[in-house]
Formats: structure tokens, C-alpha cells, sequence
């Protein structure tokens, strides 16, 4: 594992700052759990316990794939592309569970392969889920914000899902994966979850300063005083290394550049020109009782 590191040329700078980005990709989905606190008893303690339990498990999972990765698939030097290579990059981008099993002995590589087949489909249909989970609750929760136009956060009486909604992001969703790039799912990934992970930091501040005797069943711990305001220095930490990272992003992932700006520029496009609609202010927090 030590021989497989070469700082500065294996990676290169470049790519060390290109693979960190791509990295935080493995930390979308575990705010999915604050989504269900509605429903949770005892959220306060609940939620937080269950997101450390998941942030423990997503380190150590991704922990260990690596470090087998690297030990089944070394790093080399490619004399024709001039530069220090490994096959987990070079022939197993898109399956690098698959290229580990590929290391292993002929008799137990069928069955191993069949079940990481089985283990990639039951993962991918979890992952689908909880993304649809998080997007029924944040388009009802925009919709009753008066943030999106009610054909797209209508409610339906019946399933009382957010049905359109949901159908209009799976197209969308579908769209994304025609061309065939994992490198594009990955960029646009990294720009989305960066910027969200900055803005969540970013609004846990804003609401100790705007709102500080708020009811807080779970306080983030080490918190520093600033003008009678308790500010979380974890979210100062983090808000600035996820928009560090971001910056990276916008820097090396041009697909993601390109897509992330045009899909915000859309949103913002759409927010603006319904709240002008319905005669509301863009800068005003409006609410109301159903998003039907």
C-alpha cells in the first residue's frame, strides 16, 4: 500500500484534489435519515445517533474497498501513456468490486461475480428509493414554501406523493444516464452534493445567529462565542473545506461545470418567474397550508 503512493506523481496534485472531490460522492444519501424525523420517535436523539452510525459505516466500507483495491490492483508505470496507472482506473472505472473478485482464484471468481451482481442491484434499488424519499419530501416542502409551481409539487389525494414530481425527475434522471458517461453522473454528483453540503453549513450558522434561543433537542458540540452567538466551529470547518472542494470541482469537472450552472440557472429561471406569478416576493418567506 505505501508503494502504490508516490506524492505529487502518483497521484499528481491535480488528481489528488480531482479524486477528493469525486470522494464526498460516498457521503450523499446519509442525510436521508433527517428526512424521516417526522416520523421518528425521539428525532433529537434518533436522527443524530443514526447519521454517526452511517458516517462510521460509509468510512470504514470505503476504507477497506480501497485499501483491497490497491492491494489486488497495484499502482504501475505505463511506459506508453508515460505515467503511473492501476487497473481499478484503467479497466474496471465503471466495476472496481468486479476487478477485485478478477484477482482472485478462477474456482471462486462465478460465484463471487454473481453475488456482487446481486449486491450492486439490491444497493442501486436502495439507493433509488432513498432518493425518491428525498425528493418527495423536499418538493412538498417547496411547494408549501411557494417555491416551485404547484403542477410540479402538486400532491396527489389518492397516493398523497408528490407525483408529478417524481415522474418528472426520473425522466430527467433517465436522460442522464443515455449518453453513457460515468464520468458526467460523477461530476454533476460532486458539484450538487458539495454545494448542498456548503449551504447546510451555512444555514446551521445562520440559524444560531437569526435564531438563538431556538428549541434544539441536538446541538452540534464545540461551539465558539461571537457576539453572544454559541457558532458551531464543526460547520465553520466543514463549510469551508465543501466549498474548497466545490471550487475544486468547478475547476476540474468541465462536464460538471457546465451542467451544474445550466440546472441552476433553470431553477432559479422557474423560482423567480412563478413568484412573479403569484405576486410574491423572491426574498420572502411565504407559507402555506398544503402544497395541493
Amino acid at each position: 500500500l505505501i508503494d502504490n503512493v508516490h506524492w505529487g506523481v502518483a497521484p499528481t496534485w491535480s488528481r489528488l484534489l480531482f479524486g477528493i472531490s469525486i470522494s464526498m460522492i460516498a457521503y450523499t444519501g446519509i442525510e436521508t435519515v433527517s428526512n424521516l424525523s417526522e416520523e421518528t420517535r425521539n428525532p433529537g436523539k434518533n436522527v443524530p445517533r443514526s447519521v454517526g452510525l452511517v458516517f462510521v459505516a460509509v468510512i470504514v466500507l470505503y476504507f477497506f474497498i480501497s485499501t483491497i483495491a490497491l492491494s489486488a490492483m497495484p499502482v504501475y508505470f505505463d511506459p506508453e501513456q508515460q505515467k503511473y496507472v492501476s487497473d481499478v482506473g484503467e479497466k474496471f472505472l465503471t466495476d472496481p468490486v468486479v476487478g477485485i473478485v478478477r484477482q482472485l482464484p478462477d474456482v471462486i471468481q462465478p460465484v463471487l461475480a454473481g453475488w456482487v451482481g446481486i449486491l450492486a442491484a439490491t444497493i442501486l434499488l436502495i439507493a433509488t428509493n432513498a432518493g425518491i424519499l428525498g425528493l418527495s419530501r423536499l418538493t412538498y416542502s417547496m411547494g408549501r414554501h411557494r417555491q416551485l409551481p404547484p403542477l410540479v409539487s402538486r400532491i396527489d389525494e389518492k397516493r398523497r406523493t408528490p407525483v408529478n414530481a417524481i415522474i418528472l425527475f426520473a425522466i430527467l434522471a433517465a436522460l442522464l444516464i443515455i449518453p453513457g458517461k460515468v464520468e458526467l453522473l460523477a461530476d454533476l454528483y460532486s458539484f450538487g452534493a458539495l454545494l448542498a453540503f456548503t449551504l447546510a453549513h451555512a444555514s446551521i450558522i445562520a440559524l444560531r445567529i437569526r435564531e438563538p434561543d431556538m428549541e434544539r433537542p441536538f446541538k452540534i458540540p464545540v461551539n465558539i462565542r461571537v457576539k453572544g452567538r454559541q457558532i458551531p466551529l464543526p460547520a465553520v470547518i466543514g463549510g469551508l473545506a465543501t466549498f474548497g472542494t466545490w471550487i475544486v470541482v468547478l475547476y476540474s469537472h468541465e462536464l460538471g461545470r457546465v451542467v451544474g450552472f445550466a440546472w441552476l440557472a433553470a431553477g432559479i429561471a422557474v423560482y423567480l418567474l412563478y413568484r412573479r406569478a403569484i405576486g410574491e416576493s423572491p426574498l420572502r418567506t411565504t407559507k402555506r397550508d398544503s402544497a395541493t
